[in-house]
């Protein structure tokens, strides 16, 4: 009897292994663990360390802003060297920070710069005279969270704060996304890469439009190009407003048609002095001024003078180019100037030449430099004009 329930109990044993053996068996496998996602306090910090260790490195970052207004981009190219060198360069201008100097340059103008010595203090000085479209050098140089919040606001908003931290999909792969707020309802959203801490993507948005960053970062031990500057050729200029396209600088080219349907090449009129006077058929001042400017060209005519004279249309309030071409061409039969037009239906030329309030007149001389440039109406316009032709024409005889 008694070894009848001892083999019994080994059954009973047994099957209730094999029970416990199948049951574990078929039992649903747990998920594997997610990486942890570091706070977001922790993720800032990781990557201000990771743009300060980097001996050197290069980005270039695509630039999309969206408001109700339209579409803008454009692309930076940036470079870190050791110390606090870097250069950055965008469509309009160039920051280069060398030797305890930060110089300012446009694009349009390279022949002249701004310069400052910033003492070591180089964010207070860029915060000072401009603000950089991209978070690389305050992350780099920031002394403090503060200084790194603000360079993930671009130095654009007001009281950057961190929200959260989570880890999303960004280009196939996990990405940390580093979640902050700031003043009037700004949200930004950072996302970086999860090995090397810098930064691939920054949207900030706002109730004006959405800002957004495409970053391509690439770390060195040493630059490809260093970087440098060079003042050899270049004259140094007070203020950033002086940079702007003016007395001795190359006119920018460019290619207009008339109303007649021909097309007139700036570079073409080399050895002749150029007017162009920018205008609209909306503006009062423009109105007064353009039978000033036709009088000056007839004098120009009657003299032989080797004086070539435009009136730059451009700003009209129509929404096709064909509507705009209508209202100027209407307008000029109707005043029966004499002064040829020139139609810049996309406002492109106007943009190079930096025309803002109109009218806008632009002196070139035969060189193909600027050699004035008036804002606004002066009624003593034809006897300016006169003057600025012979002095021009006089020195190259």
């Amino acid at each position: 009897m008694k070894n009848t329930i001892t083999a019994t109990l080994v059954i009973l044993g047994l099957i209730l292994f094999l029970v416990g053996a199948a049951v574990f068996k078929s039992a649903p496998q747990a998920p594997p663990a997610l990486p942890t996602t570091p706070t977001s306090g922790e993720l800032i910090q990781a990557a201000a360390r990771a743009y300060k260790d980097a001996p050197a490195f290069t980005d270039t970052i695509k630039i999309l802003f969206k408001s109700p207004n339209g579409t803008h981009r454009d692309e930076v190219s940036l470079s870190l060297g050791t110390g606090l060198e870097f250069r950055l360069q965008t469509q309009s201008d160039i920051v280069t920070a060398i030797d305890g100097r930060l110089y300012l340059q446009r694009t349009k103008t390279p022949g002249k710069y701004v310069v400052y010595q910033h003492g070591g203090n180089l964010l207070q000085t860029l915060n000072e005279v401009t603000r950089l479209p991209t978070p690389h050098v305050g992350l780099r140089h920031g002394k403090n969270l503060t200084d790194f919040l603000n360079a993930l606001g671009l130095s654009m908003v007001k009281d950057v704060r961190l929200v959260g931290a989570q880890m999303v999909q960004y280009a196939g792969k996990p990405h940390h996304e580093l979640q902050l707020e700031a003043a009037a309802g700004v949200t930004i959203n950072v996302l970086l890469d999860p090995e090397t801490k810098f930064i691939v993507s920054h949207e900030l948005k706002s109730r004006t439009g959405t800002l957004r960053l495409t970053m391509m970062p690439r770390r060195y031990e040493q630059l490809p190009e260093p970087i440098v500057f060079r003042s050899e050729g270049r004259r140094a200029v007070k203020t950033p407003a002086d940079l702007a396209l003016g007395e001795g600088d190359r006119a920018p080219d460019f290619t207009l048609p008339t109303l007649d349907g021909k097309s007139i090449t700036l570079s073409d009129l080399r050895g002749r002095v150029v007017v162009l006077d920018f205008w609209a058929s909306w503006c009062g001042p423009c109105r007064l001024g353009l039978p000033l400017l036709d009088k000056f060209a007839a004098w120009a005519r009657t003299e032989g003078a080797p004086v070539e004279v435009f009136a730059v249309n451009f700003g009209e309030r129509r929404r096709t180019a064909e509507g705009r071409r209508e209202i100027a061409t209407r307008y000029w039969k109707q005043a029966g100037y004499t002064v040829p037009v020139l139609l810049d239906l996309d406002n492109s030329v106007a943009t190079a030449f930096e025309v803002g309030p109109i009218p806008h007149m632009v002196v070139i001389g035969p060189d193909g430099t600027i050699l004035d440039v008036e804002v606004g109406l002066n009624m003593s316009m034809t006897s300016h004009l006169k003057e600025l032709t012979n002095q021009a024409l006089g020195k190259t005889g």
